[in-house]
C-alpha cells in the first residue's frame, strides 16, 4: 500500500511538471505572437519583434491569410512562402485605422482577395501568374517566379472577388487580366503601335487633326475649319491599349495657337480614349496648328 501510495505521487508529481511545461509553451508562443508588429505603408510593411531587428518588405512580395474566426492575420514571402508574421490583426499598424474591417479593406486596395471557408486569402495584384480551368472554374494563383512551387491560393474562381460590378466568370477572368497586364500594358508606350485621332465636328468644317509620339505622350495638332461651335467634340484620340479602368490625361500648349486656344478645350477619357471639348466658347476658326503636348497614365 505505501508503496504504491509512492507510485502514484511520483506520477502525479511527473504530469504536473509535464502539464507546467505544457503551459510554459503555450504562454511563450502566446509572448511571441503578441511581440509581433506589423506596420503597413503605401507600398512597403515593416515587421517589428522583441529581441529581433526589424524585416522590411516590399508590400507587393508578401501575401496574407486572416482568419475570420480567430482574427489573426498571417503574411507569408510570395517567393518562399515563408511565414514572417502570425498574430491578431490589432496588431497591424495602418495609419488612422483601428477596426479590422478597416485594416482588411485597406488591403483589399492592394492585394486581390479570394476566400476559403472562414480564411481571407489577399494576393499582391503585381506579380502573379494564373491558371483558370473552364472545366469546374478550377483556378490557381502562383508568384510569378515561383510557378514551381504550391500556388498562393487555388479554388473556384467564384471565390475571387475583384470587385463589386464583377459578379460573372467572365468579368472575374476580365479583371485578372487587368491585373496581370498591369496598370500600364508594355504596348501602350510602344511606338509602333501609336494612338489614332479623328477631327470632331466642333473644331469646323474641313478640319484636320495629326497625332505623333505613342500612347503614353506626344504631341497632337488641330488645324480649325470654318464654323467651329461652342461645344461639341474637336478630336478624339484612340490608345492602341486600353487602360485597365481610365485614362488620366494632361495637356500642355505647344504652339502660340495652342497657347491661345488653351483656355477653351477639356478633357473626357475613358478607358480607351481621350477626348478634346469645346467648353462653351469656340476655337478660333480657319486657323493652323494648334499644338498641344500630351501625357496619358493609365488608372
Amino acid at each position: 500500500m505505501i508503496e504504491a501510495t509512492r507510485l502514484f505521487l511520483k506520477q502525479t508529481s511527473f504530469m504536473k511538471k509535464q502539464l507546467l511545461a505544457i503551459v510554459a509553451t503555450l504562454t511563450l508562443l502566446s509572448y511571441g505572437l503578441s511581440a509581433q508588429t506589423l506596420t503597413l505603408t503605401a507600398g512597403s510593411a515593416e515587421i517589428a519583434t522583441s529581441g529581433v531587428k526589424n524585416h522590411l518588405y516590399n508590400l507587393n512580395d508578401l501575401y496574407f491569410q486572416y482568419n475570420t474566426n480567430t482574427e489573426v492575420l498571417e503574411a507569408r514571402v510570395v517567393e518562399t512562402r515563408a511565414s514572417v508574421y502570425k498574430a491578431n490583426i490589432s496588431t497591424v499598424a495602418i495609419s488612422g485605422l483601428t477596426t479590422a474591417a478597416q485594416k482588411l479593406a485597406w488591403l483589399e486596395n492592394t492585394h486581390l482577395k479570394a476566400n476559403t471557408k472562414q480564411f481571407n486569402n489577399l494576393l499582391p495584384k503585381t506579380g502573379i501568374a494564373v491558371r483558370y480551368n473552364v472545366s469546374g472554374k478550377a483556378t490557381a494563383i502562383y508568384g510569378r517566379y515561383s510557378e514551381s512551387k504550391t500556388p498562393l491560393w487555388e479554388g473556384n474562381i467564384d471565390s475571387i472577388k475583384t470587385a463589386a460590378s464583377d459578379n460573372s466568370t467572365s468579368l472575374r477572368l476580365a479583371a485578372l487580366r487587368a491585373i496581370v497586364r498591369g496598370a500600364t500594358p508594355q504596348l501602350i508606350g510602344n511606338n509602333a503601335n501609336v494612338p489614332t485621332i479623328a477631327a470632331g465636328a466642333a473644331a469646323g468644317s474641313g478640319a484636320t487633326v495629326a497625332i505623333t509620339g505613342n500612347a503614353l505622350n506626344g504631341e497632337l495638332t488641330i488645324n480649325t475649319g470654318s464654323s467651329t461651335t461652342t461645344t461639341g467634340v474637336l478630336a478624339t484620340v484612340t490608345l492602341p491599349v486600353a487602360c485597365p479602368n481610365k485614362c488620366i490625361v494632361k495637356l500642355q500648349p505647344s504652339s502660340t495657337f495652342g497657347s491661345t486656344q488653351d483656355s477653351k478645350v477639356f478633357t473626357t477619357t475613358t478607358a480607351g480614349t481621350f477626348v478634346l471639348n469645346a467648353n462653351g466658347t469656340a476655337l478660333t476658326a480657319s486657323t493652323a496648328d494648334g499644338k498641344w503636348f500630351y501625357t496619358v497614365t493609365c488608372n
